[in-house]
């Protein structure tokens, strides 16, 4: 398939950009920045979870692939599991599955695996990948991921990870493109959905955010990628978020939160 071109003062690939996101998972190296940055967006995300729920489960999605949002559900997963918060990180885009090539883990077995009765539970767990972080891969590509997703083995297993853990971060395809995020999304506390700056149109933005309430989930915001923006007359490249709430006619306007950290690697790329 050819590579979807993502237009703005510099060009780059979305096969492209999606590698330098791939890089971009927290460490010991990673800036203070980018660090203080994903707190904040996950001081955010706590503050709109329902607050009656005791065990939160959150879905990272986007509307179409390429955007960046597995890199952005590990990252989230990581702030939370950094706060001393018991998480677990599932991969459940089962058709592309990103997560266990992001964190260097096998990803079969995996929650297809287990989803047929295959293997148990604790044989799909990858403990401590990082301190109070479990996380659960793919398994192997199945036929039929959507009917795996939403069966009731999923909903029982669901289940008995939220007596195991505090949170529990979902990676799912995207949204408008298959019916698996769909299935996912009411299973979830809360939805959050990436996009890409100069990549996602908004009339793809709205069908994702009809996706999403049509279920009757509950959206919880965007995270906005590869934003370029001037401060004090001069660009800056940094990770930052900016907090949106509400939503006008054709005007979104919930809970965006700009990641601009990657507008300078993106532009790098570019002029090489």
């Amino acid at each position: 398939m050819a590579d979807k071109k993502i237009q703005g003062k510099n060009t780059v690939s979305a096969k492209a950009g999606k590698e330098l996101l791939r890089a971009k998972i927290l460490n010991e190296k990673t800036s203070f920045n980018v660090k203080e940055a994903y707190k904040a967006l996950r001081t955010n995300i706590i503050f709109s979870l329902p607050r009656e729920e005791k065990n939160k489960r959150v879905m990272i999605s986007s509307s179409l692939a390429s955007e960046g949002k597995s890199t952005t559900c590990v990252n989230i997963a990581i702030t939370f599991a950094q706060m001393g918060a018991k998480v677990c990180l599932i991969d459940c885009d089962l058709r592309r599955p990103n997560i266990g090539r992001l964190l260097s883990l096998d990803s079969a077995p995996g929650i297809s695996n287990f989803l047929i009765d295959a293997v148990t539970k604790e044989d799909i767990i990858h403990k401590n990948v990082r301190e109070n972080l479990d996380v659960i891969c793919s398994g192997d590509v199945p036929p039929n991921p959507a009917e795996l997703i939403g069966s009731e083995t999923m909903d029982k297993l669901l289940k008995e990870l939220d007596e195991e853990y505090e949170y529990i971060f979902i990676d799912s395809p995207p949204i408008c493109v298959v019916t698996d995020p769909s299935i996912l999304a009411s299973k979830a506390s809360g939805v959050v959905l990436v996009a890409l700056q100069n990549s996602t149109e908004k009339d793809v933005i709205k069908l994702a955010v009809e996706q999403v309430e049509f279920v009757g989930a509950k959206l919880l915001g965007f995270v906005l990628n590869g934003v370029e923006y001037t401060a004090t007359g001069r660009y800056k490249y940094r990770y930052g978020y900016r907090y949106y709430n509400g939503f006008r006619g054709k005007h979104y306007e919930r809970n965006y939160y700009y990641n601009s950290a990657y507008s300078k690697e993106k532009n790098k790329t570019a002029n090489k």
